[in-house]
């Protein structure tokens, strides 16, 4: 091979290794289903504040969510401070496993019974589960917790 030859395939050589693996690293950085990025995150961090002062005033209510993950569905009790049962209130959760990001549910939940809301779910995965519960009352009282809850051993499909 003369010299020439070799001056023009090695750097050709290094340049195809070096796109191939850039190449790779794409397909496994968007293909990757225990990666996620927060929907709208910039939105959220521009509104941070308002979130840190809904934060407060829901502590401030001393209301609570008890939140379950069943074979059917997602499960939420609301109550207040004195465990009295919140009722009629438009209950929205959005969750998703801590170890598929990627697999959210935002779900609006229906009131069973009083404080009992509850909305079908397909619990994909074991482990646990972040919840992001958002319930609002007639009145305009809005209630937002977040927390992380886990199916019922051999519940996830």
């Amino acid at each position: 091979m003369s010299a020439l030859r070799v001056w023009v395939a090695a750097p050709a050589a290094v340049a195809l290794i070096g796109l191939v693996s850039v190449a790779a690293l794409i397909y496994r950085a968007t293909s990757d289903p225990s990666f996620a990025v927060e929907p709208g995150f910039y939105d959220k961090a521009v509104r941070w504040d308002d979130a840190a002062r809904q934060r407060a005033r829901s502590l401030a209510l001393g209301w609570s969510a008890g939140v379950t993950l069943e074979e059917g569905g997602l499960r939420v009790r609301l109550a207040d401070s004195g465990g009295t049962p919140i009722a009629r209130a438009t209950v929205r959760c959005e969750a998703f496993p801590n170890r598929r990001a990627s697999g959210r549910f935002a779900v609006l939940l229906t009131e069973q019974d009083p404080g009992e809301y509850a909305a079908p779910m397909t619990v994909t995965t074991g482990g646990s589960w972040h919840v992001r519960v958002r319930a609002e009352t007639g009145d305009g009282t809005v209630f937002t917790d977040e927390q992380d809850a886990a199916p019922a051993p051999g519940r996830a499909r």
